[in-house]
């Protein structure tokens, strides 16, 4: 023991009977503390309930009390002690002596996820840690232990002690005014814990936000997010262009296609015999298509027409159209002529100027 020695000590309190694998626990953090880098473990356990583990730098001591007495006398209950402190014969150093608090609190929040207590205690003494002081402890600690309610389980008690005296007085600490000051207060489990059911809704939401956020519509600023492009193994036209985008629009000036004698913008009264071209195969030569019967029937009605009105005219349009050059519109003209000429014939001027052409 030396002057300087410091050692957190943590108990957790059970009114009841309560089966926790203390040998279980005791193996894990063996093993846990063996696989530190450069930590060189010794166990001592002069005591079923009592093991003590040093290392170079700390020394670490589990205590598992049963069949206490409770302070009512009708029940017996359990204690867990854990301290975390200086080695006997040298003073303490290094990141786990220096962190001791919150090394205890992670154990204790793990013991209490699955064994919840009725009470903790916690303790700062100036003397390292050994059997006769854990007994000493409990046995203190035991006596100021309430009956078990749900305001017990959150109170913390702190005691000072001089360093001759082996007894140890408790008080119970003064709850914060703050909320700021009440959070950095509580202990690690008590900061933290949270109701499993609660996680239902958050973990809900979490997965419906995951949801939208990978099958929602790609934004077009969202550059980083858009997919790579396909790039195939021939060569092909826009291959490095996704397969949903837009086909590239391409804009002729009139001075580039001075430029370039290969671009010659095709008219668009072309575009229909381009396609009718590409569709249909060409007619032979000489051969023409014909139309529908009435159609036919319509123009040589009208040619015989012609013929009884103006024999030289009429007889023009027929030989024109038994050739195979039927038109409707070529003998729409013709009569239409015919009928204006003979019309003004029938008028006072057209019969003076008829001897004339005649």
């Amino acid at each position: 023991m030396t002057n300087t020695a410091q050692s957190i000590v943590a108990a957790l309190c059970y009114t009841s009977d309560v089966d926790l694998p203390f040998d279980r626990i005791v193996a894990e953090f063996h093993d846990a503390l063996s696989q530190i880098s450069g930590a060189s473990v010794t166990n001592h356990s002069s005591y079923e309930d009592f093991f003590s583990f040093e290392t170079e730098d700390v020394r670490i001591c589990l205590c598992w009390s049963t069949a206490l007495p409770s302070p009512a006398g009708d029940t017996t209950g359990n204690c867990f002690v854990i301290s975390v402190g200086s080695p006997l014969d040298r003073d303490g150093k290094g990141a786990l002596f220096a962190n001791r608090r919150a090394f205890c609190q992670s154990l204790l929040q793990r013991i209490e996820m699955l064994y919840p207590a009725d009470r903790a205690v916690w303790f700062e003494r100036d003397q390292a840690f050994d059997e006769d002081l854990c007994d000493a402890i409990v046995d203190t600690i035991w006596a100021t232990v309430p009956v078990a309610t749900p305001e017990a389980k959150a109170d913390k008690i702190e005691t000072e002690e001089n360093a001759a005296e082996t007894s140890v007085e408790t008080a119970a600490v003064e709850e914060p005014q703050s909320s700021e000051t009440r959070a950095a207060a509580a202990p690690h489990w008590e900061r933290h814990a949270e109701d499993p059911d609660a996680l239902l809704d958050k973990l809900d939401e979490r997965a419906n936000e995951e949801y939208r956020r990978r099958h929602q519509d790609y934004h077009p600023l969202r550059i980083d997010e858009l997919p790579r492009p396909i790039r195939p193994t021939h060569p092909a036209m826009n291959a490095d262009h996704r397969r949903d985008a837009r086909p590239p629009a391409y804009a002729f000036r009139k001075q580039q296609v001075a430029e370039v004698p290969e671009a010659d913008p095709t008219p668009d009264h072309l575009i229909g015999v381009l396609v009718r071209d590409a569709l249909y195969a060409p007619l032979p030569d000489g051969e023409t298509e014909k139309g529908s019967i009435p159609h036919r029937l319509a123009i040589y009605a009208m040619n015989t027409t012609l013929l009884v009105a103006a024999l030289p005219v009429g007889a023009t349009m027929m030989t024109y159209s038994v050739l195979g050059r039927e038109d409707m519109n070529l003998v729409g003209r013709a009569m239409a002529l015919t009928g204006i000429i003979l019309g003004l014939t029938h008028t006072p001027i057209g019969s003076i100027a008829l001897p004339f052409i005649t």
